[in-house]
């Protein structure tokens, strides 16, 4: 499952972002 360091990172960044759109649409 684990490719390569640049790839487990985008997908970090795309799911933390992920959660904080959440939390912001959540705030409103």
């Amino acid at each position: 499952m684990v490719r390569t360091h640049a790839n487990t990172s985008e997908w970090t960044d795309g799911f933390l972002t992920h959660i904080i759109r959440k939390i912001i649409d959540n705030v409103r």
